[in-house]
């Protein structure tokens, strides 16, 4: 028993290792979007299927001691894969295609080891089955989820903080060999047991009661389902929080726990109290998916996993409560893995080409409960045969009228969020929305870009003041104040005349910054959303209207910086943070290695920290101390529903440009500690903040009192965006 348990928890805790650990690699290959952790559990669970298919195949098909031997050689051959590290030749040269690249690159690195270690619970439970007669394998699939959850909780709270990405690359491949020789242990013990039992394992299932087509459909569904919410969710949490092992393991690691409690114990899913539970997550759901701009983190995210962990009991202990006699085993497993993968596959693919926005949120948890009643109302026919129709009906009544309303509800928010737009677009990077606003009030009426819930940017459309610079780009905001004070009149080869300055932006947003630009200067947008830059020339005229040269790179900012010679920027912009999502590789050492590059030796990097959930102060410290860069943090407090809060960082080596009376206003820049991001190492979990606003010390806050800006009158004269205030 304890080979068997053990084999059967490493394999486990090794698959779900992996997938963090490998997600997290390539993630900045492919701009740092939401969609690559759920194309890579797309791959996982396509994987994962494989596995419990060539398990079923084996199982039923061949005598035990074949299947020994083959399963040995399957093994051997992963060992090729060995270390799982993508090489730099994987990483791609530029954003077509990303899904398929994702998909083909996890092949490459991991698909040979994570294929074995897929096919192993199913099959060592069905050896242990034939090893020891009369003992249900089924506690054993509850300690595999277990390994797997282990894995999870220990990525982000141990591995991560304490290991460079290569050195657990080196690490899980000396888990695989040791994996490899407990597999080896099973084999020699169901191998030592002689020829009496070496018979045809297909032999086993004729006395038992095979499952009608229903159930086995139920089986599907159910675990379609369960797999739809934790990606959907996943998505949810990472498109407005960041794209982090942390917040992937999370939910992962509680879909993995609704799995370990059905299957330990039937009595663990007490169907009234997680049905009562459902009722008031849905209606949190509800809420949170109305609102989520005004919510704290710590209750945003609580909806979202309180969510669907109830939402996952009630699929995974319907399951439970239909799994089938120990000889169908490895085909009840095969089909919980093509549900899994068939609702990663709509999420990551279909979802995408159906929906404008995240509809598959609102099908997912509908879809939950429908397919819990009707697995309640399949088991009670099972049980009472003779019941009248009629009667179930009216038993079932209020659970179907309540499914009636949560559907409603459903369709409401979700027909809300679609058609209180101008204009929807979604593809890999996520859905964005192009919206008006005060329409019946001239004056004021103005049209925004939102990505998930954080708006990126606003334009008044009075004609005399669409040039105006809004939102975290306002007249007194920090980035304002960087161009005014990087423009006073500076010598040249000719006098004092103030010179053109070269601009780099890295994310495009509706491209207000471009208001800022002047006739001679230079402005080139880095841009990995293609539909960002046809909103920004179709509904907003900021790149229109200004004097200045621009052009627009489409791909990933900072890979296109690295393929690109030296551009002399005088200011260099980061602001491409996807929702309140951060790029964590836009932050890393090697990334201001290459801005530094690009950068001239008086110029300035402006970064906007302004963020709900990170404090990204550390991270910015960090490196000033590294290249030795001069600091400055901009904060401007709201002044009015037109301007956002803006909280910008200014770094450089030109100590005359931190001197300067634009910045007078301001505090020196403190930070009681430091966290220096490489490629191989960066960790967002300690920079959580857990409320909803950016509540910065006093000591940290502008000493300069709540500016007021004011707005022309219809018709009059609009001074030039990037004019000083007299």
């Amino acid at each position: 028993m304890f080979a068997y348990a053990a084999a059967i928890f490493l394999s486990a805790f090794l698959l779900f290792l992996v997938q963090p650990m490998i997600g997290k690699k390539i993630l900045p290959w492919f701009g740092g979007a939401p969609g690559v952790w759920t194309t890579c559990m797309l791959f996982f669970q396509v994987a994962l299927l494989a596995g419990y298919a060539y398990a079923h195949y084996l199982g039923s098909h061949f005598s035990f001691r074949r299947q020994v031997t083959i399963h040995l050689v399957v093994a051997a051959v992963g060992l090729l894969f060995l270390p799982v590290y993508p090489g730099g030749w994987l990483r791609p040269e530029n954003a077509d295609y990303p899904a398929a690249r994702i998909l083909l690159l996890l092949a490459l690195t991991v698909g040979g080891p994570y294929f074995v270690l897929a096919t192993t619970s199913p099959l060592l439970q069905k050896w242990f089955f034939r090893a020891v007669p009369g003992r249900s394998p089924y506690p054993l699939y509850a300690l595999s989820n277990a390994g797997s959850l282990l894995a999870l909780l220990l990525y982000p709270v141990l591995i991560e903080p304490a290991m460079p990405t290569r050195s657990q690359a080196v690490a899980w491949s000396g888990g695989y060999i040791l994996f490899g020789l407990l597999l080896a242990g099973c084999a020699w013990r169901l191998w030592r047991r002689g020829e009496a039992d070496d018979v045809p394992a297909e032999a086993e299932a004729s006395d038992a009661a095979s499952p009608d087509a229903f159930t086995r459909f139920l089986w599907l569904l159910l675990a379609a389902l369960g797999s739809m919410l934790l990606l959907a969710i996943t998505n949810a949490l990472c498109q407005d929080i960041a794209v982090v092992p942390f917040l992937w393991v999370l939910p992962l690691g509680l879909y993995l726990l609704t799995f370990i409690i059905v299957f330990e114990n039937d009595r663990w899913y007490y169907r009234p109290l997680f049905w009562a539970a459902g009722a008031v997550c849905a209606a949190g759901m509800i809420r949170v998916m109305s609102g989520v701009a005004f919510m704290s983190l710590p209750l945003q995210g609580g909806v979202y996993l309180a969510a669907l962990f109830v939402f996952c009991m009630i699929c995974h202990g319907e399951l439970a409560r239909q799994k089938p006699a120990p000889a169908h085993l490895t085909g009840f497993y095969l089909l919980i893995a093509l549900g899994g993968a068939l609702g990663a596959c709509f999420v990551t693919v279909i979802a995408p080409l159906l929906f404008d926005i995240y509809a598959e949120l609102h099908l997912a948890l509908w879809g939950a409960a429908a397919a819990g009643i009707a697995a309640w109302w399949n088991e009670r026919l099972r049980r009472n045969p003779g019941e009248r129709f009629r009667m179930r009906l009216l038993r079932f009544a209020p659970a179907l009228a309540a499914l009636f309303v949560f559907g409603g509800a459903l369709v409401w928010q979700a027909r809300d969020m679609a058609f209180a737009s101008l204009d929807v677009s979604r593809n890999f990077y996520g859905v964005l929305r192009v919206r008006d606003h005060n329409a019946g009030h001239p004056d004021n009426a103005y049209r925004d870009l939102a990505h998930g819930s954080t708006v990126h940017g606003w334009q008044m459309l009075r004609p005399d003041l669409r040039r105006l610079p809004t939102a975290y780009y306002h007249e007194q905001s920090g980035i304002a104040r960087a161009f005014r004070a990087y423009r006073s009149p500076r010598p040249d080869a000719d006098g004092v005349s103030p010179r053109p300055v070269r601009i780099g932006v890295i994310g495009l947003g509706i491209g207000t910054i471009a208001a800022f630009g002047r006739r001679g200067d230079y402005v080139r947008f880095y841009e990995i959303n293609p539909d960002v830059l046809r909103f920004a020339r179709e509904y907003f005229t900021y790149l229109a209207d200004t004097p200045a040269r621009w052009d627009v790179v489409l791909g990933d900012g900072r890979l296109s910086l690295d393929r690109e010679e030296p551009a002399d920027f005088d200011i260099l912009v980061l602001d491409a943070f996807t929702s309140d999502a951060v790029p964590a590789h836009l932050l890393t050492r090697e990334a201001f290695e290459g801005y530094l590059r690009h950068l001239k030796p008086e110029g300035v990097i402006v970064v906007n920290i302004a963020n709900r959930h990170l404090d990204l102060r550390p991270v910015l410290w960090a490196h000033a101390d590294h290249f030795g860069l001069g600091r400055l943090v901009m904060m401007t407090p709201r002044v009015s529903r037109r301007w956002a809060q803006a909280h910008w960082v200014a770094l450089s080596r030109n100590d005359a440009f931190f001197a300067h009376p634009e910045f007078k206003d301001f505090t020196p820049p403190f930070s009681p500690w430091r966290v220096l991001w490489t490629d191989d190492f960066n960790d967002l979990f300690a920079l959580l903040k857990w409320h909803n606003e950016v509540r910065l010390p006093q000591w940290f806050a502008p000493r300069a009192k709540p500016i007021v800006i004011e707005i022309p009158a219809p018709g009059a004269a609009v001074p030039p965006a990037t004019a000083p205030p007299p």
